[in-house]
């Protein structure tokens, strides 16, 4: 169980490495592409490497590693635990308040900082190709863009394949935004976040919310997106994304779905149909297997007439925001997109 664990936990340590470019020679980049290292400086190189130094085991574990590792399909309570721990070493503000919620059918928790104004909320859904993850895994990025806004943030704990497959995860999504409007939170007052898995989430949510005819958030912030489930688009093709492959995205993707259609817009948002809905901003690494979810998302949103901002960072990985208290350009694409929901709840975005 402890070798089992180990070699868990040092394909996490790869990921990072790769990720972090700290052997650049090892690093998994774009072909197209120069390394995220050629990006960044010297002081930025220092703190990653002192980061991954808080780790003692770092190369025994990259040692580890070279032997065979896990079935992430075969051993997923080890895979949700190592995700877990992954994410523990990553950014948390030291005065930080957690409240966990089980309310109405509702799981998730608030988190909030001091002086956070009470009228306003963030509405996060955490990515894990909707196999894994957590609130406490995406933490590192719903607590600093709650704090950069200067707002409470709830993080939804929603249900997970393949204990639970579609539609669980999105008649979560929407129970949870329901509840919001329930205690008091005007539509207008609330703004949505996702990354990877929960950016989509967040998409098929606008989409359900729509059809349904309930009133809409302010916008959305997406973070690198799943959007497409057929895993047919171009980006989809290529294995030089440094965080995981097409085979596991197609794998989950199949555990997920349980059978139901990958073309279907609330589990596959890319094929819906985006008129109506509010603003939304993409965010998304040039070194990404879903680039192409969010890039061509994006197009497809604002041919729709929806007010759609895109952003494309060279260099980086799927979802680098999470280490915003290490590369520079994670900080500055979280306080980006907390201006844009700023903006649309205070209604400045087209001005």
């Amino acid at each position: 169980m402890q070798k089992t664990l180990l070699s868990l936990v040092a394909a996490f340590a790869l990921c990072l490495y790769s990720a972090f470019a700290v052997f650049p020679s090892e690093g998994a980049c774009n072909a197209q592409q120069p390394p995220l290292s050629s990006y960044l400086s010297a002081q930025e190189k220092d703190a990653l490497a002192t980061r991954l130094q808080r780790l003692s085991l770092l190369k025994p574990l990259k040692e580890a590693a070279k032997g065979d590792l896990l079935d992430p399909m075969e051993n997923l309570g080890l895979v949700r635990a190592g995700f877990e721990l992954m994410t523990r070493l990553l950014y948390l503000p030291d005065n930080l308040q957690t409240d966990y919620v089980d309310e109405d059918g509702v799981k998730g928790v608030w988190q909030s900082l001091p002086g956070s104004r009470s009228d306003r909320v963030l509405l996060y859904l955490h990515g894990g190709a909707y196999i894994m993850g957590s609130p406490s895994t995406a933490a590192c990025v719903s607590t600093r863009l709650a704090e950069l806004m200067g707002i409470r943030c709830f993080s939804v704990d929603y249900r997970l394949a393949p204990e639970h497959p579609f539609p669980a995860a999105i008649e979560d999504a929407v129970a949870a935004y329901k509840w919001l409007l329930a205690k008091g939170y005007k539509a207008e007052n609330i703004v949505l976040a996702g990354d990877s898995a929960g950016g989509g989430l967040s998409l098929a949510l606008l989409l359900k919310l729509r059809d349904e005819g309930a009133p809409l958030p302010a916008a959305a912030l997406l973070f690198s997106p799943w959007t497409d489930l057929s895993v047919s688009l171009e980006a989809h093709k290529l294995n030089y994304d440094p965080m995981f492959t097409p085979d596991l995205i197609r794998r989950a993707k199949e555990v997920y779905l349980n059978g139901a259609s990958a073309k279907m817009p609330y589990a596959s948002p890319y094929y819906g149909n985006f008129k109506g809905l509010p603003p939304l901003f993409f965010q998304v690494g040039s070194n990404e297997l879903l680039f192409d979810d969010a890039a061509q998302t994006a197009r497809k949103a604002g041919l729709a007439g929806v007010y759609t901002q895109f952003e494309v960072w060279p260099g980086y990985f799927h979802v680098f925001q999470m280490y915003n208290d290490s590369l520079a350009g994670g900080l500055k694409a979280l306080d980006s997109g907390a201006s844009f929901l700023n903006d649309a709840m205070d209604k400045k975005l087209l001005e």
